[in-house]
């Protein structure tokens, strides 16, 4: 073995870069916005295609300005409309396509997940490829973040219930009715999806999120030039606040987001169908390391609370920025 020769006297020691490492984006996983749906009897619409209403329209482009304030590195979408159009909406992309990402486990052609789209070319604003540079405004653009729909964000699957008002179900179907009020995390409606199936997914969409933005290499939050030149790491810790963390929005529907807490330990199973969740309501996750590296593992959903918690953690459970 060669050993390297000794530094000559009054030779200045060499100092290594102080590199900090890559901080891991939060998840913000939204509700979307407000639906046609109006209030008339409640009806079950899980794989059922509505539109926005124009009020959900109007809530979904207000939160523009909240996400230009934030470092948001990635975009993800349920393949539903009513969750595709409010994230473009929350972006400023209405109008702008797709990036496909199928979800695993799922029938169609697979798609991969970290493909990426074709930026707005109108778009003024700086990119996760110009770091130190802000735009004039001083924040992070939204328009040219490619949204990835993602199958797993799609909400609950209700089988042959899908499309029928709940007193046609409980007529129909008394005694499975009862039971899914009794059991919603176990019991399938007739042709369709359990909580736990759902909660299977949404943990899964979670990882994949963070797989594709590892396999783009991460990045260091961009802070400001000096920082990165000294190697100081700016605040992550919630008590210290979460602007300067990098994000990752996606939009889902309320029984996915009820399961992947429930699923998290955050709620029982008795609040599956009662928690209330308006439209655009925000979780904010943050994503753990047990193993002292790499992303989180997939968790399934026979693996309870316990094992899932040990790779996310509940920031909020109703953020707002």
């Amino acid at each position: 073995m060669t050993v390297p020769p000794a530094p000559m006297p009054g030779t200045p020691p060499v100092f290594l870069p102080n590199i900090p490492p890559p901080v891991l984006p939060d998840i913000l996983l939204f509700r979307h916005a407000a639906t046609d749906m109006g209030d008339g009897p409640r009806r079950y619409i899980g794989r059922t295609e509505v539109s926005l209403s124009r009020e959900g329209r109007a809530q979904a482009t207000a939160w523009r300005a909240h996400l230009a304030a934030l470092d948001v590195v990635g975009a993800y979408a349920s393949p539903l409309e009513r969750a595709r159009e409010t994230a473009r909406l929350m972006l400023g992309q209405s109008g702008a396509p797709d990036v496909g990402g199928g979800g695993a486990g799922h029938g169609g052609t697979p798609r991969a997940s970290g493909a990426r789209g074709t930026p707005d070319s109108a778009d003024a604003l700086g990119t996760s490829g110009t770091p130190c540079v802000p735009n004039a405004s001083g924040v992070r653009g939204t328009t040219s973040i490619p949204l990835t729909i993602l199958d797993d964000l799609a909400e609950m699957d209700l089988g042959d219930w899908e499309g029928l008002v709940q007193m046609q179900v409980q007529e129909a179907w008394p005694d499975a009715y009862a039971r899914r009020g009794r059991e919603p995390w176990t019991f399938r409606p007739p042709g369709g999806e359990c909580c736990a199936d759902v909660a299977a997914r949404g943990l899964r969409a979670l990882a994949a999120m963070w797989r594709d933005w590892t396999g783009k290499g991460g990045r260091v939050v961009e802070t400001t030039c000096a920082e990165r030149r000294t190697g100081q790491q700016p605040p992550s810790d919630s008590s210290t606040g979460h602007d300067h963390v990098p994000c990752i929005v996606a939009v889902s529907h309320a029984g996915l987001i009820r399961s992947v807490l429930c699923a998290l330990g955050h709620m029982g199973h008795e609040e599956l169908l009662t928690l209330p969740l308006r439209h655009l309501h925000c979780v904010r996750l943050r994503g753990h390391e047990p193993d002292g590296g790499g992303t989180p593992a997939t968790i399934s959903a026979g693996s309870g609370a316990s094992g899932a918690s040990a790779v996310w953690r509940v920031v909020s459970p109703d953020w707002w920025p």
